[in-house]
């Protein structure tokens, strides 16, 4: 474990500093970025890493409330907040459900 966590650190920062490097230096030379469909790929990333989570009503629920309060304030608030806001929802609604009562949805909470 120990070799496995210091195998992985140094190589996501060296990696991560190099690939900067190269994106700096040769970013322009791809052009736009809207051209490829690369706009996307951060959402698509982040969608692959919540799917298996969501495997219950109350993640399912909690997703599906946070990406209506992203659109809803996508056109109220400058870019990025609308993300910040549904955080901010998405952790109040799951410490409400989760911890609101003192015990846990599946010890029979109800909020």
């Amino acid at each position: 474990q120990h070799r496995g966590f210091w195998t992985a650190g140094v190589g996501v920062y060296v990696l991560w500093n190099l690939f900067t490097l190269v994106g700096a230096l040769a970013g322009d030379a791809m052009g736009d970025p809207k051209q490829w469909g690369l706009d996307g790929a951060a959402c698509a990333a982040f969608l692959g890493l919540l799917w298996p989570r969501l495997k219950s009503r109350d993640p399912i629920a909690i997703a599906v409330v946070s990406a209506a309060i992203t659109v809803i304030t996508i056109p109220i608030v400058p870019p990025g907040i609308p993300v910040i806001i549904a955080a901010l929802v998405t952790a109040v609604v799951w410490e409400w459900r989760h911890h609101g009562d003192g015990a846990t949805a599946d010890e029979g909470a109800t909020p």
